[in-house]
């Protein structure tokens, strides 16, 4: 799959190629994003503005709003269904 990387030690944003996620937990819900919005957050991403990669990481996928499907869920989730239609809630501290 493809997504937007920003990479903020090389000052760069690219589209790169993903593997695709799999459900590896029973609480895992795997989505397909059918729409994204860029907001000012993503703007100042990409500005490099502010922000660090999560740990391990050498840079963020853009996305963080989205509208998506359930396609998969782990055997402990019970709020969501396959075929359901989600918001995602993403939060990070400052």
């Amino acid at each position: 799959m493809r997504a937007v990387a920003v990479f903020p030690k090389e000052r760069t944003v690219r589209l790169i190629e993903r593997e695709e996620p799999n459900v590896r937990t029973p609480f895992d819900v795997k989505l397909r994003v059918l729409e994204v919005g860029v907001c000012g957050t993503d703007r100042e991403l990409c500005g490099f503005v502010h922000g660090s990669p999560p740990p391990g990481s050498d840079h963020f996928i853009l996305g963080h709003e989205s509208l998506a499907e359930v396609i998969e869920t782990g055997r402990e989730v019970n709020a969501f269904k396959s075929g359901d239609v989600v918001v995602a809630g993403v939060r990070l501290p400052c």
